[in-house]
């Protein structure tokens, strides 16, 4: 009987003594925020914790949960989390493309500026730099990611 005794005792002051354990900081939640926008200023702190999670192999972002306050007596807190969807796309620099051909000659060239696509690289489908026939057109695979929330994309996609 003594030692149930003692096993209450030490239950209740465990859960009565701990306090709520947080997973991720401000800077690591703020990326939820700062993300879909491209981090602009005033989010360095939050694209510093994006890269050191990346470059420890952590998933980009947090749990939302562990970020999330909940708001049970607000009637409009939606209580779905937004999605995170990871990808490939590509960077594709600048570039010249002929708009009018005469036989095999090109006569005339326009600058194609550079984009990012969410299209896969798909000359040669490696993680190096592909060319074209031209020689002028390259392509260099990049993860992205996109925040989704009930169905809607939230922001553009990132890339890195």
């Amino acid at each position: 009987m003594n030692k149930r005794f003692m096993l209450v005792i030490f239950s209740l002051s465990m859960i009565y003594s701990s306090s709520p354990v947080y997973a991720v900081s401000d800077a690591e939640c703020a990326i939820w925020l700062c993300l879909p926008a491209g981090f602009p200023t005033g989010c360095g702190d939050a694209k510093n914790a994006f890269k050191k999670r990346v470059r420890k192999g952590k998933s980009p972002l947090p749990a939302f949960s562990s970020c999330a306050v909940s708001e049970p007596q607000n009637p409009y807190f939606n209580t779905e989390h937004p999605k995170i969807l990871e990808s490939y796309g590509s960077y594709i620099p600048a570039y010249k493309s002929c708009i009018k051909w005469l036989g095999r000659n090109c006569l005339t060239l326009q600058t194609v500026p550079e984009h990012y696509s969410l299209k896969t690289c798909t000359a040669y489908r490696t993680a190096y730099p592909t060319t074209n026939i031209f020689g002028d057109l390259k392509c260099y695979p990049r993860r992205t990611i996109t925040l989704i929330q009930a169905g809607h994309i939230i922001g553009e996609p990132f890339y890195y």
